[in-house]
């Protein structure tokens, strides 16, 4: 009992400590359980099989979101056992519920298939179910368009919009080796920083098990060899929902009282910039052509650059370089009105996406 009180008390007043153990511990659970997996995968021929859609020419296991969970898992519980109050510790207890109705609805469409209404409606119900269990939710525009508080229920619509776009839009973007996996990476070191600069517990903690699962991951992602192992839909539904709750956590007045002295909100839009854009632009497409929204094609960005003989790891670092560029661009006009930062930034992020597009397309 004094050990853990002592334990509990240093990792209280030392933040460092807190991001090094959550990245360090999950990055070690995801790399150890990934290669029995893979083995596993193999054994019961879990993999994703060629078709006239894959990057890939071999049969590939992708169930590796089974190791990020497991990183995220267990080292998310084991810091918050030692960190986390009662009220925060409900927001961790009622995630894992949500996480673990989405680990299962993923795995079944990996190995089965699953209906797109099918996985709308679980998004849907369990980003309704979190946000009314815990109350986390983006109630305060903070002055984006002259708007601040909003009421309830266009509160509760809205962030149960931005957790199904999040979602979908997280999985779109997972079509080529080191893509999903360096994006969110990106994505939560940026949002680590927010955390950090709120005092957020639960964010950084939940940012640092999500950076280290992740780059454990990407270990095997990003080999040639017979070790290499996707995400799948078990690992992307699972991450897109922790993206959502992360937005929510750090937009949300409950949580975060300093959001009124800068332009956060810009901030996590521009964060979250590259996967919405994309997936803007290949529905727009879809429904010029008379497509279903939830077809699959082949017009995302990535597909343009494979499209031009550009290799998975070129085109993940060409991608990612200009997506982290609008993340700083948008850091450097920090200053200005949040309505005139809002539309700067996006009118950058939109351009230099575009601008891909018109230089590798065929």
């Amino acid at each position: 009992m004094i050990i853990i009180e002592y334990l509990s008390s240093i990792l209280k007043n030392h933040t460092l400590l807190v991001i090094v153990a959550g990245i360090i511990g999950s990055f070690l659970v995801t790399s150890q359980s990934l290669p029995f997996i893979i083995y596993f995968s193999k054994i019961k021929n879990l993999t994703a099989k060629v078709d006239e859609r894959s990057s890939h020419s071999s049969n590939i296991p992708n169930i590796g979101g089974l190791g990020i969970i497991a990183g995220i898992y267990i080292i998310t519980l084991s810091l918050s056992f030692f960190i986390l109050d009662y009220k925060d510790s409900k927001l961790v207890i009622a995630l894992f519920i949500s996480l673990l109705i989405l680990l299962f609805i993923g795995f079944k469409d990996d190995m089965l298939g699953l209906s797109a209404r099918a996985k709308l409606l679980t998004e849907i119900c369990t980003a309704a179910g979190f946000i009314i269990l815990t109350d986390c939710r983006l109630d305060n525009f903070y002055g984006l368009f002259g708007i601040y508080e909003i009421n309830y229920y266009a509160s509760l619509f809205l962030s149960i919009f931005i957790f199904v776009v999040t979602i979908n839009s997280y999985n779109l973007i997972d079509g080529i080796d080191g893509l999903a996996g360096g994006f969110g990476i990106i994505a939560m070191i940026a949002f680590l920083i927010l955390s950090i600069s709120a005092n957020n517990t639960v964010a950084i903690i939940l940012c640092t098990t999500i950076i280290g699962s992740l780059a454990g991951f990407l270990r095997f992602n990003l080999r040639s060899d017979k070790r290499k192992i996707f995400m799948g839909d078990t690992g992307s539904l699972v991450v897109g929902f922790l993206i959502s709750v992360i937005v929510m956590i750090i937009l949300s007045s409950k949580y975060n009282s300093n959001l009124y002295a800068n332009n956060t909100p810009v901030l996590v839009l521009s964060i979250l910039s590259f996967p919405y854009i994309d997936t803007l632009r290949v529905m727009v497409i879809r429904k010029r052509i008379g497509k279903r929204f939830f077809e699959p094609d082949k017009n995302h960005i990535h597909h343009k650059l494979i499209g031009r003989g550009k290799s998975h790891k070129v085109s993940s670092i060409i991608i990612l370089s200009v997506y982290l560029s609008s993340i700083i661009f948008c850091i450097s006009l920090i200053k200005l009105d949040i309505t005139i930062h809002f539309f700067i930034s996006l009118i950058y992020s939109v351009l230099s996406l575009l601008a891909l597009v018109l230089i590798f397309n065929k």
